[in-house]
């Protein structure tokens, strides 16, 4: 499951914020991925065991390509409820024509 947007620019303090407003108490909160392309983190990982681990084993990631927001293979994923309110995060900044929320799976049909 991916976010894909048909805008170029868009204020990461405010996805963050509201993101972060709306999450479940148990999440670790949504941060601006420091890597060239862009994107969101969510750190999986305590602060002590960052310390000893590669910077990308201890977060969940999704990166800007092609104006996507996607996990690159071998990184781990947010999950599906992460995504979702990544997703209703957009949406509360842009118009819903400019952003998609693609590979939802549809509810399986009784036999």
């Amino acid at each position: 499951m991916f976010i894909k947007v048909k805008f170029s620019n868009y204020n990461n303090s405010q996805i963050i914020d509201y993101y972060n407003s709306k999450k479940d108490p148990l999440w670790l909160p949504l941060e601006d991925l420091d890597r060239t392309e862009g994107g969101f983190k969510i750190a999986i990982r305590t602060l002590k065991e960052r310390e000893y681990c590669d910077a990308n084993s201890i977060i969940k990631q999704v990166r800007w390509h092609r104006k996507q927001l996607s996990t690159p293979p071998g990184y781990y994923p947010f999950s599906k409820d992460e995504t979702k309110l990544l997703y209703e995060s957009f949406l509360q900044f842009h118009p819903q024509e400019d952003i998609e929320l693609i590979g939802e799976p549809k509810d399986e049909l009784e036999n």
